[in-house]
């Protein structure tokens, strides 16, 4: 468990990404992109879900499981989902706050847990390239390996990052489009 500059105590859950790979790994074929997209720690932004820890008696109560990297939760503290993903923080957060989200992010505890994340993702994945439906295939064909990480330069902004991911889905869903009408 970890605590903001504000007071604010928090950890990180793997719900999100555990429900996508139980349904992609079912068989969901609409899936595929989501899994497909998860090339490094950072992909898992949006698939992590944050956390609060509120005094007893908050009324949005959760039972997650904690993993053996999580410290305990404090004595008078419950886990609450706060509704975010590490890919949209919450707005009422300040700088200092944010800033200290993406210091605990890049932390080896954190990098850790994310890693075993990752681990969990990899079966998934040759499972979809191994086991495709033959309607799924294309879909497959259309997320190619990811490029090579650049050798220098600025990370990319959330709102560049954004941008990229929509115009991809819109390139996904035009080839899609494209396919079913032939």
């Amino acid at each position: 468990m970890a605590i903001l500059r504000s007071g604010i105590h928090f950890c990180i859950n793997s719900k999100p990404l555990d429900d996508l790979l139980r349904k992609a790994g079912g068989g969901s074929g609409l899936l595929i992109p989501d899994v497909r997209m998860i090339h490094c720690t950072d992909d898992l932004r949006r698939h992590m879900r944050l956390m609060w820890l509120l005094p007893l008696g908050a009324d949005c109560v959760t039972d997650p499981e904690l993993n053996a990297l999580s410290l305990p939760v404090p004595a008078g503290l419950t886990l609450t989902d706060s509704g975010y993903t590490f890919l949209r923080l919450p707005e009422h957060l300040d700088e200092r706050d944010r800033k200290a989200l993406t210091l605990f992010w890049q932390s080896p505890r954190c990098q850790a847990y994310l890693q075993q994340q990752m681990e969990k993702v990899q079966p998934v994945r040759r499972l979809l390239l191994d086991f495709l439906e033959p309607e799924d295939f294309f879909l497959n064909e259309w997320l190619p390996v990811p490029p090579p990480l650049p050798a220098s330069g600025l990370p990319l902004t959330e709102a560049e990052k954004a941008a990229k991911l929509s115009a991809s889905r819109a390139e996904l869903i035009a080839a899609v489009e494209e396919e079913m009408a032939e």
